[in-house]
């Protein structure tokens, strides 16, 4: 399949990551050690797999809850893009500072590590093998070159925007 048909198909199935909403209820949830929790939307943490699967690149997405005075080691892959969005308190990686609202990109490496002060922290934690390919974005619509997406724009407006079998 190419690129292009790969970013405009249908969804496989009613329980596609593109037409369902994750809800808190179907994520399993994780006890990773001593104050620090996850809920696993895709990926896996140990034997514990998350509910969306099926995906065309290979990620590890995970809700992050960790209690003051804790910390958290996640195995990475290398070579994948590893980044962090703090919803809610502190975190430190080393000796640098993550904040509220601050997304923290991670250097390649076999492993991430967090922990929290006198604070506790939530937040959403990505991995993924990056696509290595050309980004035209605008609004919603990501395709590879500003000629697909105006394509895409194109099909929006007549409507056929998303292919049918």
């Amino acid at each position: 399949m190419s690129k292009l048909v790969r970013k405009t198909v249908s969804p496989k199935t009613k329980s596609s990551l593109y037409l369902k909403t994750i809800k808190s209820t179907i994520s399993p949830e994780v006890k990773i050690n001593k104050g620090v929790t996850a809920k696993i939307i895709a990926g896996k943490i140990g034997k514990t797999e998350g509910p969306v699967k099926d995906l065309t690149v290979d990620v590890e997405y995970f809700y992050i809850t960790m209690k003051p005075n804790s910390e958290l080691v996640l195995k990475t892959k290398n070579g994948y893009s590893t980044f962090a969005y703090l919803i809610e308190g502190k975190l430190m990686s080393g000796k640098k500072e993550i904040n509220e609202r601050q997304l923290a990109i991670f250097l390649n490496g076999d492993s991430v590590s967090v922990k929290t002060k006198d604070k506790s922290a939530r937040f959403i934690f990505a991995s993924g093998k990056p696509l290595k390919e050309p980004v035209a974005w605008y609004g919603p619509i990501v395709m590879n070159t500003q000629e697909q997406l105006k394509q895409a724009f194109r099909e929006l407006e007549t409507n056929t925007f998303i292919k049918k079998k």
